[in-house]
Order: structure tokens, then C-alpha cells, then sequence
């Protein structure tokens, strides 16, 4: 039964996310990833992903969205440490927060010169290639 479920979630997901091209991420009430599910901005994710100090920033924007929801019981939308957009929303079962679902990351319109300079601000800091990291937004 469970895999049932867990088959048509994946299929949701994915429908999801070929509409509205964001990344989708489940997370426990433990802040546990469960599940993710994205086709843009692998490339993106993963120079991120080995800066230690690089992505401890990740996970401290994801963790400080999900503790507002956690008091608020509602979803927040926010700017990321690399100026992108993401949401948080709770997911709710009987009043309490069983867990969070992140969507992300955005450029919004209208700043991509400022992300760009963001991305290279911060490729200097943690000397990683920008044009890496700049390569790998979809």
C-alpha cells in the first residue's frame, strides 16, 4: 500500500514540478530530507553542495524558514543567502507540523544582474569558481 502511495507522490511531484519548474523538497518534522525531486539547477546545487561553508549557509536559510513556519503554521517565501527565491510550507496533520516542503530556487525577475553579482561575490569568498556556479542556473 505504502509504495502505492509513495508512486503516485512521486508522480505529483513530478507533474508538479514540469509546471512550474521548481524544485521540490520534503522534509521530516525533524528536518530530515525524505525526498527531492528536480531537474533544474543540478549543476548549481552540487558546487554548493562541496563548499562545507557554502552549504552550512544553505541549511541555515532552510532551517530559519522552516522555525518561522514552525511558529507561524504558514508558508514563507523568502530570499536565500545567493539572493534566490524559495517557500517553505508546513505541512499540517491535526494542528501540528509533521514536516515542510521547500520550493525553490527562483530567480526573480528583474534581479538577475544583482544575483549574478551575488554569485560571484560570494565565489571570491569561498574561492570557488562563479562562472561555475553561474553556468549551472537553468
Amino acid at each position: 500500500m505504502l509504495e502505492i502511495v509513495a508512486d503516485r507522490m512521486e508522480k505529483a511531484v513530478k507533474d508538479f514540478y514540469n509546471v512550474a519548474k521548481l524544485k521540490v523538497s520534503f522534509y521530516d518534522k525533524e528536518r530530515n530530507m525524505v525526498y527531492s525531486y528536480s531537474e533544474v539547477n543540478k549543476k548549481f546545487c552540487a558546487v554548493v553542495g562541496n563548499c562545507k561553508e557554502l552549504e552550512k549557509e544553505c541549511r541555515f536559510c532552510d532551517n530559519k524558514a522552516m522555525d518561522i513556519c514552525q511558529k507561524t503554521g504558514k508558508p514563507y517565501i523568502y530570499s536565500c543567502h545567493m539572493n534566490l527565491l524559495e517557500g517553505v510550507n508546513p505541512i499540517m496533520i491535526s494542528g501540528e507540523v509533521a514536516g515542510f516542503v521547500i520550493l525553490g530556487q527562483k530567480i526573480e525577475k528583474g534581479h538577475e544582474d544583482e544575483i549574478k553579482r551575488r554569485i560571484f561575490e560570494v565565489s571570491k569568498m569561498y574561492e570557488i569558481d562563479g562562472s561555475l556556479l553561474l553556468s549551472g542556473m537553468d
